[in-house]
């Protein structure tokens, strides 16, 4: 600091913005750091996922998924919660092999770590979804009561080892609202799903039945 006392006020502007430029540079990104992961993760964090109910095999527009997940979040999540209900979507162009591969890859990873909960399948994709594994037992997840009446009305499909591992949408009426046409669409609740309160009171919100 000695090397500023002999000099004018010019001098010592350019002196300071020759050697410390970098310094308040770093100082000033350091600050910009500290204050967006304050405001991030302890002044306002993002919402977690309560839920996330993914779209498969089809183009579902925006707006529809949308109020999708705004009704489910309405209907399942206390407003004083910082959670979200997510609805996503997986399809294939079958004319853009790049996106196709993309997407099917996201889907994968994001399966494997257990992001998914629920999966809607289109009808030219249930078929070949239903192999071992995939598909939680629903006896695990409905009262055995609201089981037997779907079961008795055919809203029960079985998978090739005869575990009941999907429901057919149009006996749902809670899908009706929405203005798409999801009579051969099933649901599937995915058996490695580890927000297993969520996926129960998804239940119980869309099916009309009681025990």
């Amino acid at each position: 600091m000695g090397k500023l006392k002999g000099m004018t006020l010019a001098e010592k502007i350019g002196y300071i913005r020759d050697y410390y430029t970098l310094h308040i540079i770093a100082g000033v990104v350091a600050i910009a750091i500290i204050v967006w992961g304050l405001n991030h993760y302890i002044l306002n964090p993002p919402p977690q996922t309560f839920l996330n109910v993914s779209f498969f095999g089809q183009f579902v527009p925006e707006d529809l998924r949308n109020t999708f997940a705004e009704n489910l979040a309405e209907s399942l999540i206390n407003p004083n919660e910082n959670y979200r209900v997510l609805v996503d979507i997986f399809f294939a162009t079958g004319i853009n092999p790049e996106f196709d591969m993309a997407m099917t890859q996201r889907m994968v990873a994001m399966v494997a770590a257990a992001e998914i909960d629920v999966f809607i399948i289109a009808p030219n994709e249930a078929e070949s979804l239903f192999i071992e594994g995939f598909g939680l037992d629903l006896r695990e997840m409905l009262h055995p009561d609201v089981f037997r009446q779907l079961y008795d009305m055919d809203a029960i499909n079985f998978n090739e080892h005869l575990i009941p591992s999907s429901l057919q949408m149009e006996y749902l009426p809670y899908f009706q609202d929405f203005g798409v046409d999801f009579s051969d669409w099933v649901l599937v609740i995915l058996p490695n799903t580890v927000r297993e309160v969520a996926v129960s009171a998804f239940i119980d919100h869309i099916l009309p039945y009681t025990d």
